[in-house]
């Protein structure tokens, strides 16, 4: 189901994501959060995150990527329902934005055994789960406020999406934090990711997605060569990680040792034993030949010691 969203505000906070691919239940991982990234469970609250989710899911999660993963939302007050996010002892609204599989559920939708948020693995769709059942999650760890990378070529630029969000700017700085200021899904889908300011004419234009990488520099909506006196800066909010256990367990997998591919190993299956009779007729003959050799080494030696007497 598509997510339902409105206007709601901008991503402002800069948030590290990790993957904990360990099963546990949802106050188990919870605590694992906030034991040892010193932050909660995902608060999945935008199409930006959902995004980033999908993205580290097909790249750096990829590896352990494949069950249904715990969010940070549960279930407060059945009555309302009344939600709350891990971690914030505040009301959650889901009426800006929700990603619940099929309709937001009422009170009445709702079995009071199931209280904690669950999401699908492939559609990334809410729905709610006994909290005691055991689930991969996803901690959230909040970095300060977003950040922006700025493109060191003059000239370049990214694709325009709304010409109506365009407007002059005193400098740089100033196009950057109206980019941040543009609520979500306001007017267009998505958010402002990057903007383009031109130094001479003052402009700053924008540039809407809902996925915060859409206007990288290996994509088609970022050209290098525009203007002469155009910058580009690009908002950065979201980090991709995987948890110690994880880096542990892939470190584990890369030093373990295929025996089939040492060196005795292949020594052992190449240099195989010949039982016929021939070969070890050949084996004491050659043995007898050294021994022989040997023995004429010796006689030499203790020639030469003589004559130097």
């Amino acid at each position: 189901m598509e997510s339902v969203t409105y206007a709601y505000p901008p991503t402002r906070q800069k948030r590290q994501l990790t993957f904990l691919s360990s099963n546990l239940n949802w106050n188990d991982a919870s605590l694992y959060c906030s034991q040892e990234h010193g932050g909660s469970l995902l608060e999945h609250s935008s199409h930006a995150t959902e995004e980033m989710v999908s993205r580290y899911s097909n790249g750096i999660w990829s590896g352990r990527w494949g069950n249904d993963y715990w969010l940070g939302l549960y279930i407060q007050d059945m009555s309302g329902p009344v939600y709350e996010w891990d971690g914030t002892c505040e009301v959650a609204s889901t009426n800006s934005y929700n990603h619940f599989e099929g309709s937001p559920p009422s009170s009445g939708d709702l079995d009071s055994t199931k209280k904690c948020a669950v999401a699908k693995k492939d559609t990334l769709e809410w729905r709610f789960e006994k909290c005691s059942i055991e689930y991969v999650a996803i901690c959230q760890t909040i970095l300060g406020q977003c950040t922006y990378e700025r493109d060191i070529p003059v000239g370049a630029c990214v694709t325009v999406t709304v010409n109506s969000l365009k407007i002059t700017a005193a400098d740089r700085d100033a196009c950057e934090a109206y980019c941040s200021s543009i609520n979500a899904d306001d007017q267009a889908n998505g958010e402002c990711w990057a903007v383009t300011f031109y130094t001479t004419t003052k402009y700053c234009a924008p540039s809407i997605s809902r996925k915060p990488y859409d206007f990288d520099t290996s994509g088609s909506k970022y050209s290098s060569s525009c203007n002469d006196n155009s910058l580009v800066s690009w908002k950065r909010c979201f980090e991709g990680n995987i948890s110690l256990e994880e880096k542990i367990a892939r470190l584990q997998e890369e030093l373990t040792v295929d025996i089939k591919q040492t060196s005795s190993y292949i020594r052992k299956h190449i240099s195989a034993s010949d039982e016929r009779p021939s070969a070890k007729g050949i084996g004491m003959v050659l043995g007898a030949g050294m021994l022989k050799v040997d023995k004429m080494v010796l006689s030499t030696q203790r020639m030469k010691v003589e004559s130097n007497k």
